[in-house]
């Protein structure tokens, strides 16, 4: 259950009301500051959920002696108008950053991030710089702006509670950086998914620092919620620890942030005018779920140690604050939210803790650098056997990490990401499968590692018409695949401390890229009867980069080896070949093919021989049809076709014999070496009935022969047949 009072003061407030009338409060529990009663700024919050870490100071009594100081700086306001609470002045001399906040914070975004909206956040932060002499920061001027979790200006509605967190937050950057810009995320609840979103987009509108003054109990899926939306390379992540004593709350947990515990913070007489101690109701302790980081060397943890440093959050120690949306004006606030954007701003003035975009370091800063953080000792926030863990220790503890920050320390100046100065160029043939090579061009800022992205572009040009080949060409080198025709380019990153560069194009893209030439896979085979007179055929082979057209040459061999064979010359070029007659040698064929990329060189099948003699040349004759019947005193036609065997190039001549009485026989033409046209004619004194004739055909001394039927019907009668 989240506390209305500090549970240091919890026995003196029961005292003070058993004895002594309302407004006679019990003199304060920590010496030299006022005695206050305060609440919680925000409800205790659901599962998924976060509540801000603000405690607002509700009732004043007793003083010993009036506190804080006033600002000595010109335009201040003047003592008796001071408000309560520690102001600028104070908390630059707590944490020894009075020099750093005049000369630095220039070119800083310290982002706020809170849920729901504080209509009067722009005004009310005005009030506060004006008051204390802090030049202003407005939207129209660029130092302040205020977005959506989203970005825009659509803002989520407001709440009283968060619109008080969100001036304290907004208070503080101011006084610590007020060179410092301000960037104000509102999330639409307080949902880790909402305010998780809003880290996200303070990040992505160039934040530097950004600070998280709330939090909630830690889930099984915080590794998870962490890594999503707290872990941005080179942004110092603030989270306070909460306001609830020893036990951890995520966000704070996560080792992608800088966990910010509390302290009650008093004025002293010691040399640094300051001491600090454990505040009681600080968060600490060891995280259930995320694993130690590497920076983190305390024993009494397996796991995270919550916190990594701390500064003021007592609220009997409070800050001023101004706020007018449901309140009148100014508050004084403790809870570890003051102390989670006091650490960011410094951080801010220290131009960043968290290492670079390339080499993130996150909360590690502090472990590695002691000497720049003020060890407060002494207080406890919990029971925990007395360890370190809910105790204020010499060195590292729970409750307040490795110390306060003891000024900004030294300055780390931003490295500037590399420029380019020359160009990256390509080099390599535009030709499918061959290798394309990049060099990085030439930079400014001493890149430590490069980047590349191939594009796919639709002409030479790199400025429109680029599409990136995507995760699959990242490298120096890209193999241009087969059938791609188009332009290439790419772009190269350059990286140093600082982040990455803009992307610069080697120009012009390359292209129009072309096929090669195919390439033979297996060789061309050669196929039919090895016989005088027969026809060769010859397979294509197998090719890479898909062909388009084959030539075919025909060889005659004296062996089955390629190696003494003479072109049968341009009568030799199809894919087939006819043996002539006397051939008796061996015959290869050789295959080129071709494509747009140009033509392959010619791959030859094994040779096929010796050619064998086949039988004489010769012919048969077949006719069509092979009978017919006609009426006596008609004509019947048949077709008579020459079939040439083995090489039979002559002529035929046709004769029919065996002719009936009365039927006459011709031929149209006489002879041929294809075919003829027989033509049988009977009379009306023809014999009826069938008739076989032959029919011989004749070549030199080659002779072939086939047969028809002529049926002749009808009977006649005085020169008419029917």
């Amino acid at each position: 259950m989240r506390r209305l009072w500090s549970l240091a003061l919890l026995g003196t407030i029961l005292a003070t009301v058993a004895t002594a009338a309302p407004s006679a409060l019990a003199a304060p529990t920590i010496p030299g500051v006022l005695h206050r009663i305060f609440k919680r700024t925000c409800d205790a919050p659901s599962p998924g959920h976060a509540a801000c870490n603000a405690i607002a100071v509700t009732a004043t009594g007793a003083t010993t002696p009036a506190q804080p100081s006033p600002l000595a700086s010109p335009g201040a306001v003047s003592p008796a108008l001071t408000p309560a609470g520690f102001g600028p002045s104070d908390l630059r001399s707590a944490y020894n950053v009075a020099s750093a906040a005049a000369a630095n914070g220039a070119g800083r975004t310290v982002a706020i991030v809170d849920a729901y909206d504080d209509p009067n956040a722009a005004s009310d932060l005005a009030t506060y710089r004006q008051t204390y002499g802090i030049p202003a920061c407005t939207a129209a001027s660029g130092c302040f702006r205020k977005v959506s979790q989203t970005g825009g200006s659509s803002y989520p509605s407001g709440n009283t509670g968060w619109s008080e967190e969100i001036s304290l937050d907004l208070d503080m950057v101011s006084a610590i950086c007020p060179n410092c810009k301000i960037l104000l995320v509102e999330a639409t609840s307080t949902s880790y998914t909402s305010l998780g979103t809003a880290v996200n987009e303070a990040a992505k509108l160039g934040a530097t620092e950004i600070s998280n003054s709330y939090g909630g109990s830690e889930f099984s899926g915080e590794a998870s919620t962490g890594a999503t939306y707290y872990a941005h390379s080179g942004v110092d992540v603030t989270v306070s620890s909460g306001d609830d004593g020893y036990g951890v709350e995520f966000p704070a947990a996560s080792q992608y942030v800088t966990a910010v515990g509390g302290t009650t913070l008093s004025h002293s007489t010691n040399a640094r005018g300051w001491t600090e101690s454990a505040w009681s109701d600080a968060g600490s302790g060891c995280s259930a779920y995320i694993p130690k980081p590497s920076y983190q060397h305390d024993t009494g943890c397996a796991k995270r140690t919550v916190a990594d440093v701390s500064a003021v959050a007592d609220p009997n120690t409070p800050v001023a604050v101004y706020d007018t949306y449901g309140e009148s004006g100014w508050l004084e606030f403790g809870g570890t939210s003051v102390a989670s954007p006091l650490v960011a701003s410094i951080y801010a003035l220290a131009g960043g803790r968290s290492g670079s975009a390339a080499a993130p370091t996150y909360g590690a800063y502090a472990y590695a650098n002691p000497g720049q953080y003020n060890d407060a000792v002494g207080g406890s926030n919990g029971s925990c056997g007395g360890s370190y863990l809910c105790t204020g220790l010499g060195g590292y503890d729970g409750p307040t990490g490795v110390g306060s920050p003891n000024g900004a320390g030294p300055v780390t100046p931003p490295t500037p990401v590399p420029a380019i100065s020359t160009a990256p160029t390509l080099s390599g043939s535009t030709i499918q499968g061959d290798v394309l090579t990049a060099t990085t061009g030439t930079w400014t800022n001493s890149p430590t590692s490069y980047a590349y992205q191939w594009y796919d572009c639709t002409t030479s040009s790199t400025t429109t018409g680029c599409t990136s080949l995507g995760a699959g060409a990242t490298g120096s080198t890209y193999t241009l695949p087969g059938g791609y025709t188009g332009f290439v380019a790419v772009a190269v990153t350059a990286i140093n401390a600082g982040g990455p560069s803009t992307p610069a194009f080697a120009s012009p893209a390359v292209g129009p890229v072309t096929e090669l030439p195919p390439a033979n896979l297996s060789a061309p085979t050669i196929s039919g009867s090895l016989v005088q007179g027969q026809t060769l055929s010859a397979s294509t082979g197998t090719w890479t980069n898909s062909p388009t057209s084959f030539a075919y040459q025909w060889f005659d061999c004296t062996t089955s080896s390629t190696t003494s064979c003479s072109s049968l010359g341009a009568g030799a070029t199809g894919s087939t070949y006819p043996l002539p007659a006397g051939y008796t040698g061996f015959v290869t064929v050789a295959v080129s093919a071709r494509n747009v990329g140009g033509s392959s060189a010619a791959v030859s099948a094994n040779p096929v021989g010796p050619i064998m003699a086949g039988p004489p040349p010769s012919f048969t004759l077949t006719a069509s049809p092979a009978t017919q019947s006609v009426a006596r005193g008609k004509s019947a036609a048949y077709t008579v076709t020459v079939t040439p065997k083995n090489g039979f190039t002559g002529s035929v001549a046709f004769t029919a014999g065996g002719l009936p009485a009365g039927v006459a026989a011709s031929f149209s033409p006489a002879s041929s070496g294809s075919s003829t046209t027989l033509t049988l004619t009977s009379t009306t004194s023809s014999p009826t009935g069938a008739h076989a004739i032959p029919i011989t055909g004749t070549s030199g001394g080659l002779s072939s022969s086939t047969t028809v039927t002529l049926t002749l019907t009808g009977t006649c009668f005085l020169g008419f047949c029917f």
